[in-house]
């Protein structure tokens, strides 16, 4: 294979929060080798943002609010569907069928078949964007070499975009990676296979796992060229994600568009939480040295001027104080949100006044469930007694805490459901946001797949496999599929009614900010003040803790990490 440039692809649908981490790691991986790398991230495209605005819009105007549940997120249900359903249809019919059916199941809608087709004309101008959107990148940088990170959203875009390069041009090679291999396609279901048959023609090689060295490798033509399909793991002497300690290159980007910036300071998880695929993924806990990740939010502080930045690890947790003080130490204004367990450490207020005065931002919490039967279920291994006192004391050094709850996990009765409302109502004044997911079984990859194989059911008829490629399981059994979005609808109704936010546009999470600035004093800065270009904002580094804040404490044992 002869490489002159490299073209590496994040195509829609995902929210554009940060520059995408993987292919900026790639791209500075394979520059560093010598290769000539160009990136893109449709997301961020203006005429997309219109089309997906466009969609919800016509949703919204016609589906009952009380209905609308998690709104963008079951949403995106719905649209992905519909763009793989768009491409792939062969009978009208079953189209229409399908998507009525989807449009019952998400948001209890009735959809008529005017509907139906004015949504469908919405899809047929994106796919005409994004036709267009290619021929520029194949006119401009004429590659002999795209990759496309592919995840769930992004799937039936990126296969229309590997059809249509082959189709412009079928010497460039055409690589896919991405989640998309630990989610809906792990490689021991059996829609794995026949999706790489059905793609087969217009991908040329498939990568499993982490992809920087086994992409290398393929470009250096050290990878058997009848290779059609490359695992990670099944290559030796790889360096693990800690040695190969990447920077990411964010160079081909327009920073500007983006809120946060992205740091990874770890990978994999030690947990095994029954509902859980990152383990199955991205194997056992590695973490790069403190000093190492702190050496990067330093550089891009620097480099973008930016202090607002995004952790992508699984959680934080087992460096989470390490992290801070060494933030503290270097005299460094930069404020980072984070995904973390349940923390016992967190009944200890100076542990959180360290986070807080290392410039901890939001915690993304797991929380789940306030039922204790079903966290045992989880195998989550935290108390809800925890979770309430890990929040309160978050709040009261003004973090901002996100509580994310998982709905209709296997097991789950009404009588629990009702222990999370009641959560929701007694510590709403702790909770900056609260995010709701239902339940989703894959077929393989969580860590309790195979125990529920026995309950599996397939959602949808066997008619259109053809257009959605990939089949929808669900587990038999209480909560049944339509119990579970109805809780859905109530969690978020329930929320409204007590003024708890879940913000998805600026204006709202502005409106969130103003919320828990008058609930707590020392709240954290809201966004749009640490947006603001040519302003540093350093009160983390001075902050203090008033004397009549709350300590909440309890006596149990930490975590042994």
């Amino acid at each position: 294979m002869i490489i002159n440039k490299v073209v590496l692809l994040h195509l829609p649908f995902w929210t554009p929060l940060i520059p995408p981490l993987g292919i900026s790691s790639i791209k500075s991986y394979l520059t560093r080798n010598g290769f000539d790398v160009k990136i893109y991230d449709a997301n961020s495209n203006e005429e997309y943002k219109a089309i997906y605005s466009r969609y919800f819009s016509y949703i919204k105007k016609n589906v009952p609010e009380e209905d609308w549940g998690n709104f963008y997120s079951i949403g995106t249900d719905i649209l992905r569907n519909h763009l793989m359903a768009h491409l792939f249809k062969k009978c009208d019919e079953d189209f229409m069928s399908l998507l009525k059916l989807l449009f019952k199941q998400i948001y209890n809608y009735n959809a008529s078949d005017l509907f139906i087709k004015h949504l469908d004309n919405i899809i047929y101008s994106f796919y005409e964007w994004e036709e267009k959107y290619l021929y520029e990148i194949l006119n401009d940088d004429e590659p002999s070499v795209i990759g496309i990170s592919v995840k769930k959203d992004t799937l039936a875009a990126s296969l229309f975009a590997f059809k249509k390069i082959k189709q412009i041009n079928e010497k460039i090679t055409t690589i896919m990676g991405g989640t998309i291999f630990s989610e809906q396609l792990p490689i021991n279901s059996p829609d794995f296979n026949y999706f790489l048959e059905r793609t087969k023609s217009y991908i040329d090689r498939y990568i499993i796992g982490h992809g920087e060295e086994v992409f290398l490798k393929l470009l250096k033509n050290e990878v058997s060229s009848d290779k059609q399909l490359i695992i990670q793991s099944e290559f030796k002497s790889l360096k693990t994600f800690s040695e190969l300690n990447i920077s990411p290159d964010f160079s081909d980007f327009n920073i500007d568009i983006y809120p946060y910036m992205g740091v990874s300071g770890s990978t994999g998880c030690y947990f095994n939480c029954t509902f859980c695929n990152v383990v199955t993924y991205f194997g056992k806990y590695c973490q790069k040295e403190v000093k190492v990740i702190v050496d990067e939010l330093e550089r891009l502080n620097q480099q973008y001027s930016s202090q607002l930045f995004f952790m992508c690890d699984n959680m934080v947790n087992t460096y989470i104080t390490e992290l801070s003080e060494e933030i503290y130490r270097r005299n460094l204004s930069v404020y980072w949100s984070a995904y973390m367990r349940v923390e016992k450490k967190a009944a200890n207020i100076d542990e959180i006044v360290k986070w807080r005065c290392g410039g901890m931002y939001s915690a993304r919490i797991g929380i789940d469930s306030a039922s204790q039967r079903i966290l045992d279920m989880m195998d989550k291994r935290i108390s809800v007694e925890d979770s309430k006192i890990m929040l309160k004391n978050l709040a009261s050094v003004g973090i901002k805490p996100t509580a994310y709850w998982l709905i209709g996990h296997p097991g789950e009765t009404e009588e629990d459901f009702q222990m999370t409302l009641d959560y929701l109502t007694e510590m709403k004044d702790y909770i900056w946001e609260a995010e709701c997911e239902y339940f989703n079984y894959y077929y393989a990859g969580q860590s309790n797949s195979k125990d529920w194989a026995n309950q599996r059911i397939l959602l949808y008829p066997e008619k259109y496999k053809e257009m959605i490629f990939i089949d929808k399981w669900i587990v038999g059994g209480e909560p049944s599929f339509e119990v579970i979005f109805s809780r859905v609808r109530r969690f978020v109704n329930h929320c409204k009614i007590i003024g708890l936010p879940n913000p998805y546009s600026l204006k709202e999470i502005n409106m969130a900010d103003e919320r828990w600035k008058n609930l707590h004093s020392n709240a954290v800065p809201g966004v749009l003040d640490l947006l603001k270009k040519g302003k540093i904002i350093n009160e983390n580094i001075n902050f203090q803790l008033p004397r009549n804040s709350e300590n909440v404490r309890n006596n149990n044992e930490e975590f042994a990490f």
